[in-house]
């Protein structure tokens, strides 16, 4: 048996071609490909979200995409469900698998998971902690769960959205710790990227290329067919300045460039991730 890890997972940023990569690299070792971008899962959503698909010519199975609708729930623990199978089966007939994305918490998910994966939401109690300030939202932690607390950072020790979610791990019933996908020996990470002023160039080209595709056309549609654009999907890079545009209520050029910023702010986030896993 070869010494080779069974699994390739493909890390980075934004216009950096690694889908690109993904798809050469599983060609030369006949392997299927695993996406793990939290904005490929939605079906209807593909020409802003920038799902690069492999051309006619693929003969390999590609996963992870085109999951959910857009109003239908999806985060890291359905990911985490999602992929378990599909690694647990190519691990089985020894069948390698690429695994590529730009959404690092999805992919640590499965090398990683935290203890708090399976603690569903709870409304009932999302609704009353809502209507508490930050400072509540703190105080509250820190009685029921003083170490989480002081486990937090400062951005998130700040974030209520945060505390919500880790009052409602506190509070909840003794959950099973879930098990790692994947082990360190079985994969091996390659990181991708480029020089930054190179990204922002592609990043340029691709929301050009995005409009001429029919961004537009697509916002439209998702627009009339769904009135609620609170959900996470429509958070993906390009939407609500696309719905703006179509709404007059700012111009084609002022999209393009707040797009931009958008994508060009989600690359560094993503350059960190990367500073982070290159130590």
């Amino acid at each position: 048996m070869s010494d080779t890890p069974l699994f390739s997972i493909i890390f980075g940023t934004t216009a950096s071609g690694k889908s690109a990569l993904a798809y050469e690299l599983a060609e030369q070792l006949a392997a299927n490909v695993l996406s793990y971008d939290s904005r490929h899962v939605y079906k209807l959503m593909d020409i802003v979200t920038g799902k690069d698909k492999p051309d006619e010519s693929f003969q390999h199975n590609l996963y992870g995409q085109d999951l959910v609708y857009p109003d239908e729930e999806f985060s890291i623990r359905h990911f985490y469900e999602y992929a378990q199978p599909i690694i647990a089966d190519h691990r089985q007939r020894q069948q390698p698998l690429i695994l590529v994305g730009g959404s690092w918490l999805y992919a640590q998910v499965l090398l990683q998971p935290p203890d708090s994966l399976f603690v569903p939401q709870d409304h009932t109690l999302r609704q009353e902690l809502q209507t508490l300030t930050t400072k509540q939202l703190q105080q509250k932690l820190i009685e029921i769960d003083p170490p989480k607390f002081q486990g937090l950072n400062n951005s998130d020790q700040n974030n209520s959205r945060r505390l919500v979610r880790a009052i409602e791990v506190a509070q909840a019933p003794h959950q099973t710790k879930p098990k790692n996908l994947l082990a360190q020996k079985e994969y091996t990470l390659r990181l991708q990227t480029l020089p930054f002023a190179q990204i922002e160039k592609n990043i340029r080209q691709r929301i050009e290329s995005r409009l001429e595709q029919g961004a537009i056309t697509e916002t439209e549609f998702l627009r009339q067919k769904y009135a609620d654009w609170s959900q996470p999907a429509f958070s993906a890079t390009g939407y609500q300045y696309l719905r703006a545009y179509l709404e007059k209520k700012i111009t084609l050029s002022q999209v393009k460039h707040l797009w931009f910023i958008q994508e060009r702010d989600y690359a560094k986030r993503q350059l960190t991730w990367l500073a982070q896993l290159k130590k």
